[in-house]
């Protein structure tokens, strides 16, 4: 994953109205922790951050005066009115060193017992660990020779260079089930709402 330079600003003020401020400035607020060390309250620039945001950047070398750090973008807190960021959590890390990271999944094509069977996902991440700057966007899984019956393993994954599964190898990610299972199984789901409705309301009499 690339890594960002981005130069920030220390921020020495705190609270609702001193932060609406900050973003009138055409700053967002943000800070830094982690690594034991004290927590570092920063501000950075919209455009600049939200244009990295965008492009799905994670690891960033923030430059504030004479400090460097080298951080990995913890969270998010939106304004889901404007879909704007509203504030930035950086987590501290090493880029030389291993460490576990969640991961999203993307499944790419079309499961090819689709047409007699229902493909499910059971994941939609997974943990991995591997330094920093092999950290992936997010991990692909080619669905496309999966027929009723098949899946896919975490195991069975096509993980970058340098990176290794922390999740369960042996977990499902996705399959391909024959539609009458689940039609079954939401059968089944119906009696048993049905048989446990007079337990609610208890015999009369």
């Amino acid at each position: 994953m690339e890594v960002a330079k981005m130069k920030v600003s220390d921020r020495e003020v705190f609270g609702r109205r001193a932060m609406a401020r900050v973003r009138a400035s055409g700053q967002i607020p943000a800070i830094v922790y982690g690594r034991g060390g004290e927590s570092h309250a920063i501000s950075v620039p919209f455009r600049e951050f939200s244009r990295h945001v965008w492009k799905h950047r994670k690891l960033f070398r923030l430059e504030a005066g004479s400090q460097v750090e080298e951080v990995y973008l913890q969270d998010l807190q939106w304004d889901n009115i404007n879909d704007e960021i509203l504030h930035a959590d950086f987590l501290r890390v090493d880029f030389s060193v291993a460490r576990t990271f969640t991961v999203g999944l993307v499944f790419v094509g079309n499961a090819k017992g689709s047409s007699v069977g229902i493909f499910d996902a059971k994941l939609d991440s997974i943990d991995i660990n591997c330094p920093p700057t092999s950290l992936p966007e997010s991990i692909r899984v080619v669905i496309n020779d999966l027929d009723v019956g098949d899946s896919i393993m975490v195991k069975d994954l096509d993980l970058p260079e340098n990176c290794s599964p922390v999740s369960d190898p042996e977990e499902m990610v996705c399959n391909v089930i024959p539609k009458a299972a689940e039609l079954e199984s939401d059968d089944e789901a119906a009696e048993g709402e049905a048989g446990e409705a007079p337990a609610e309301g208890g015999d009369e009499g």
